[in-house]
C-alpha cells in the first residue's frame, strides 16, 4: 500500500477568525490532514486572538502562526507554507478561512494528486446565493490582453459542473492543493501584490512551467464569498484594478495601454462603474478606491518600464 503522504492546511487569518473555527471543525481528527497551519495576519486583534486560541486548544493538529503586521495574502500564505515544511509537510492545500470542507474531499484530491504528483489541484466549490447552492468555481479562464478573468459557469445549478477532472487556465486561490515541491518549484505567490491577483500569478506561471491546473469535481467545499459577492470592500477595487495592471504588462511585456483603451478598456470600466451599480453603500468611496488603484497600477508599470530599459 502506497503511503499518504503528510498533509498540511494552510489558513489565512484577517479579522476572520470566526470563520477559521468553522473551517477547521470541517477537518475532523481521523482525516487526511495532519496539520493545520493558521497565519495570522491581524495579531493586534484581540477578539481574534481569543478565538484563535480556542481552535487551537480544541485540535491538537493547529498551529497559530502569529505575524507582526498585515503582510497581506502571498507572503501569508508563503509563511505558513514554510512553517508546514518544517512540520515535515510534503503537500499543502491552502484554505480561505470562509471554507467549509465536505466529507471525502480532502481524500479525493490527495487519490488525484498520488497520480497527478505535480499538477495543482482544486475542488469544486460550492456557494450559496439568493438561498440556494450553486456554482462558485468549477474552473476559469484568464485574459491577459483584456485583463478579465472568469469563473466557468459561476452561479449555475450544481448539475452544471464537469463531472469529471479538468484541465484548467486559471485556478482560485481559495482551496488550491499542491506538494510542496510543486509550491518550491514556481516560487510561492508573489509578494508585493498584497491582495488579489496572486492566484491569477500563479496560475500563469504554472502553465508556462508545464503544471497542470485541475478542478476535481466529485471533491467539494463549500465557500462563503459568493454570498457576499454584491458587498465588495475598498481594497477589492484598489487591489483588482492595481494589480490587474501589473500581472497583465509581465505577461505581454508592453505597458498597460492596451488595459486603459484597448481592448482591456471595456473591463477596466466595469471595475470603475461597478461600485455604483452594485454596491448598496459607500459608492462614491469605492469608486474613488477604483480610480486610485487604476493610476497606482499605471505608476507601477511605468517604474518597471523605466527600470528595465
Amino acid at each position: 500500500m502506497t503511503a499518504v503522504p503528510s498533509l498540511a492546511v494552510v489558513i489565512v487569518n484577517f479579522k476572520s477568525a470566526h470563520w477559521v473555527r468553522g473551517c477547521v471543525q470541517s477537518l475532523p481528527p481521523g482525516s487526511p490532514v495532519d496539520r493545520v497551519v493558521i497565519v495570522n495576519n491581524s495579531a493586534g486583534d484581540r477578539r481574534d486572538a481569543e478565538i484563535l486560541s480556542s481552535v487551537c486548544l480544541q485540535d491538537a493538529r493547529v498551529t497559530i502562526h502569529d505575524l507582526s503586521e498585515n503582510v497581506g495574502f502571498g507572503a501569508a500564505v508563503n509563511a505558513g507554507v514554510r512553517v508546514a515544511q518544517q512540520t515535515g509537510a510534503a503537500v499543502v492545500w491552502i484554505l480561505n478561512p470562509d471554507v467549509v470542507v465536505q466529507p471525502a474531499a480532502t481524500e479525493r484530491l490527495l487519490a488525484r494528486l498520488s497520480v497527478a504528483h505535480s499538477a495543482i489541484l482544486s475542488p469544486l466549490i460550492v456557494t450559496t446565493l439568493d438561498g440556494r447552492e450553486c456554482v462558485s468555481y468549477a474552473g476559469g479562464s484568464v485574459d491577459t490582453k483584456t485583463g478579465r478573468v472568469e469563473h466557468t459557469n459561476y452561479g449555475a445549478a450544481l448539475d452544471t459542473a464537469p463531472g469529471e477532472s479538468v484541465q484548467v487556465t486559471f485556478m482560485t486561490g481559495a482551496a488550491m492543493m499542491m506538494a510542496v515541491e510543486t509550491f518550491e518549484r514556481l516560487g510561492g505567490f508573489r509578494e508585493d501584490l498584497f491582495l488579489y491577483w496572486e492566484d491569477v500569478d500563479l496560475s500563469l506561471r504554472a502553465a508556462s512551467a508545464g503544471v497542470a491546473l485541475v478542478v476535481v469535481p466529485d471533491a467539494r467545499v463549500w465557500h462563503a464569498q459568493g454570498g457576499t459577492a454584491e458587498s465588495k470592500s475598498d481594497k477589492f477595487y484598489y487591489y483588482n484594478q492595481r494589480n490587474r495592471l501589473i500581472v497583465c504588462h509581465e505577461v505581454l511585456g508592453r505597458g498597460a495601454l492596451g488595459l486603459l483603451v484597448g481592448r482591456g478598456f471595456p473591463e477596466t470600466a466595469r471595475l470603475l462603474l461597478r461600485p455604483i451599480r452594485r454596491e448598496r453603500d459607500h459608492r462614491l468611496r469605492k469608486t474613488a478606491r477604483s480610480v486610485r488603484g487604476l493610476f497606482a497600477g499605471v505608476r507601477a508599470v511605468s517604474q518597471t518600464q523605466r527600470v528595465t530599459r
